[in-house]
């Protein structure tokens, strides 16, 4: 797919999702992430979502937006396979330049831009379940996941490269918060191993089954197969 078809698509769903996708009972409460609830909610708003197994004995689930983005959803802070406070929403991209992803932060806070050394790089989102989390706030942030994230897809079109080889696992991030330290932190590197550990953790394992389930873009447009060995 062509980069200019690939806009056009973009741009012609996020005019359509604000008022698709209804979901039943949206001023209802849940108290907890867990794939069962959250997939309910995705199926309900006629997302494709498939379930997969991760590190640690964990589970998350592949969603693929009207828009055409796919990304993973991973309940986290579990006290129990039912009972899951945090969700972690990842999509994986191909790598660009580091400058885009910083211009990117600073201009769409809502989401957060991320390189992953020579896989690629990643948009992210966290949400909390403590005390309770309406269903319909669920469905807005999902469909405005999916809006930036094809907004960053589109725009990183200019900005394709291939990653140094001998950087793995360097991430370069930056928030809304630290704007104005955006030239000191873009030439810092962070090793994601010393960050998350040898093991990387539950969001290490969750971005590694991002990256080795859902199909990348690659730098001309065209899809790449999930992970090929």
């Amino acid at each position: 797919m062509s980069m200019t078809s690939l806009a056009a698509m973009t741009i012609a769903s996020m005019a359509t999702m604000q008022t698709a996708n209804e979901i039943s009972n949206p001023t209802g409460v849940i108290y907890s992430f867990d794939i069962d609830t959250i997939s309910g909610i995705i199926g309900e708003m006629g997302w494709g979502n498939k379930r997969q197994s991760i590190k640690a004995s964990s589970e998350s689930l592949n969603v693929t937006s009207t828009n055409g983005i796919s990304f993973t959803m991973t309940p986290s802070a579990c006290s129990s396979a039912r009972k899951c406070s945090g969700l972690l929403i990842l999509a994986p991209f191909p790598g660009t330049d580091d400058q885009f992803i910083f211009d990117f932060n600073n201009q769409r806070p809502f989401i957060k831009a991320s390189s992953y050394g020579r896989r690629g790089s990643y948009v992210s989102r966290y949400e909390i379940a403590d005390g309770g989390y309406v269903r319909n706030n669920l469905r807005a942030v999902l469909i405005n996941f999916a809006n930036r994230a094809g907004e960053y897809r589109v725009n990183m079109s200019s900005y394709m490269s291939s990653n140094d080889p001998d950087v793995e696992f360097a991430d370069f991030t930056a928030d809304s918060l630290n704007r104005e330290n955006a030239a000191k932190i873009k030439s810092e590197k962070v090793n994601f191993g010393d960050v998350y550990g040898s093991d990387h953790g539950h969001f290490g394992n969750a971005l590694e089954s991002a990256f080795d389930t859902i199909s990348v873009p690659s730098a001309n447009g065209n899809e790449t197969d999930a992970d090929p060995k």
